[in-house]
């Protein structure tokens, strides 16, 4: 990791420690930061985190203060920042250098609606892994929900990190764990390919 991007991960590991351990808000490091560990190596510029928590304006409030007290930054100001949560379930801020972008999704554990994606966010909180990123204990998705993840996000990237990470640690994978979901994610025939090792520019070769 490059300096200011390994600073800012510290900042927000160390954030979102505190918020877990003080609030009980839950949560998991996901997407390109885990690319190079559970994939193949690639840059990424941005901070993924998905964070389990109730969306109401008491909780709302508890993230801007201490968003504002560990002095990280709003892209315009905190209420602009927070004016589309509920509908959108995900903001953006950036980090105390006002370098690096977070994006942080949330996932309701009491909605009644789930969307696929409000599902694979309960699942990998379910399956969380505790991990050391740079000798730096953290939560983060674990292999297989990385992979399930990937698919249901379904682009041609996506597919490359997913086919990468099977690759890569198949034989350690929780097979069971991969098909049931897969079939529950609706994206069955995608981990097929996995399965088999298709690339993804075999399986995208219709989009061309």
């Amino acid at each position: 990791m490059s300096n200011p991007f390994f600073q800012a991960f510290l900042d927000v590991i160390d954030l979102f420690e505190n918020i877990e351990n003080k609030f009980g808000f839950k949560y998991i490091l996901v997407g390109g930061l885990l690319t190079p560990i559970y994939a193949e190596s690639r840059q990424t510029q941005d901070i993924d985190v998905v964070i389990q928590i109730q969306i109401t304006e008491e909780n709302k409030e508890i993230l801007k203060r201490v968003f504002n007290d560990n002095n990280f930054h709003p892209l315009i100001s905190w209420e602009d920042t927070f004016i589309d949560w509920k509908t959108l379930k995900f903001i953006q801020f950036l980090d105390k250098s006002e370098i690096i972008k977070i994006d942080l999704n949330f996932m309701d554990p009491s909605s009644k609606h789930l969307t696929i994606h409000d599902t694979m966010k309960k699942i990998s909180f379910e399956n969380r892994k505790r991990l050391k990123i740079q000798n730096i204990p953290c939560w983060a998705t674990s292999r297989e929900d990385f992979i399930l993840s990937k698919l249901v996000y379904g682009g041609y990237q996506d597919y490359k990190d997913a086919l990468a990470c099977w690759v890569r640690y198949y034989e350690e994978l929780d097979m069971k764990y991969l098909e049931e979901n897969a079939r529950n994610l609706n994206v069955e025939n995608q981990f097929q390919n996995i399965v088999q090792k298709i690339t993804a520019s075999d399986v995208f070769s219709d989009d061309a």
